[in-house]
């Protein structure tokens, strides 16, 4: 039966138009497979989701799936108090809660969510609710799942133009209209150290500008000491995730003392801050490159640490120590695809139109890899 299903779910990821995926009516839809398709639709393994006045159980469902920090909004005190109090069973309050809202404005921020559920948009539409609202809050390459019942294609229209693409409808575990919110041409990425493979630390970006708020906040709020090496170090950026490395030893501890670095390559949601994953690096810190932590210039790092670190699409090119080859990530997940041979003690890593090319320290000099 889930072989079945998950047949039935790939034919309507492919096709477009109103697409078949299931028998089940809109009334009785499984939250647990709900929840597993949008997940899959979305291509998102963490983030923020949202549901609107659906079943509490959709919330739980979604908050299993990945690193998600979910959020169930009610219009009513009763359901609020109710789903709060399903959440607390299971165990999952903080990472999974609930709130009171009331339509037309949803109570976020621009640019901030991954995956938004409305399991009755009709109803909330009737209530005031715009698509272009739900267009607002969605992080670039967001995704919306939308339950209608009979209003289909004005649902549609309404998602195309508040700007959303990829617009379709789906049936079956109930009826749906789904859109993804594109990607702005007025926003870049930072692949590199220094932007890009060319070295010109100039970006494409015309958003950035003089800071004017915070869109989110995460730890570590303070680095281990202002006189020793930096705990966060090389941050790139590509399809809305952020990665660096950091230092996760406890703060406080400079000097010369037994205790070892702790450092991790880390991934977040570059909109919402949410913790992706996380992967140990090993030979890695200042005992790797001096013979002391402190020097009158304690900021004193090799150059090259900055430039190990590539981020491409759903790949992420990193050396996991100082004198490690390069090894191949999944943006996604984390995991570690592959290891190139002949990348030992790499200390520059370029990808450039589908090329990697290291720059490896080898007894006389460097040597060039391409790959």
């Amino acid at each position: 039966m889930r072989s079945r299903w998950l047949a039935l779910l790939a034919v309507g990821l492919v096709g477009g138009g109103l697409v078949r995926i299931g028998e089940e009516s809109p009334s009785n839809f499984e939250p647990a497979k709900l929840a597993e398709f949008v997940v899959r639709l979305s291509g998102f393994t963490g983030g923020v989701c949202v549901v609107l006045e659906g079943d509490v159980e959709l919330a739980l469902s979604l908050g299993k799936r990945g690193r998600f920090v979910v959020q169930a909004l009610y219009g009513g005190r009763s359901q609020v108090e109710g789903a709060r109090r399903a959440i607390r069973e299971r165990g999952l309050y903080g990472r999974i809660c609930a709130d009171l809202w009331s339509p037309p404005r949803l109570p976020y921020a621009e640019n901030l969510v991954n995956i938004l559920v409305a399991p009755d948009f009709e109803g909330l539409h009737g209530k005031g609710l715009k698509a272009e609202e739900v267009f607002r809050v969605l992080r670039p390459l967001g995704v919306a799942l939308l339950g209608v019942k009979r209003r289909v294609r004005e649902v549609e229209r309404a998602l195309r133009t508040a700007g959303f693409v990829e617009v379709r409808s789906l049936r079956g575990l109930g009826l749906w209209v789904l859109g993804r919110k594109p990607w702005p041409r007025n926003i870049d990425e930072w692949t590199h150290f220094t932007h890009g493979p060319d070295g010109n630390p100039v970006a494409k970006d015309e958003v950035v500008g003089q800071p004017t708020r915070l869109q989110w906040v995460s730890r570590p709020l303070w680095l281990r000491a202002h006189d020793t090496d930096s705990s966060i170090m090389a941050v790139v950026t590509a399809r809305g995730r952020m990665f660096y490395f950091e230092d996760k030893a406890p703060i406080g501890l400079p000097g010369d003392h037994p205790l070892p670095d702790n450092w991790h390559l880390v991934a977040r949601d570059a909109f919402n801050g949410v913790l992706l994953w996380e992967v140990p690096i090993r030979g890695f810190g200042w005992r790797e490159w001096k013979d002391t932590w402190y020097c009158r210039r304690s900021w004193d790092i090799p150059l090259n640490v900055h430039r190990r670190l590539v981020a491409v699409g759903e790949r992420v090119y990193v050396t996991l120590g100082y004198n490690a080859p390069v090894s191949e990530l999944d943006a996604r997940t984390g995991e570690v695809l592959r290891t190139f041979e002949g990348t030992r003690n790499a200390r520059e890593i370029l990808v450039c139109q589908g090329n990697l090319i290291a720059s490896v320290k080898e007894h006389n000099g460097l040597r060039l890899v391409a790959l």
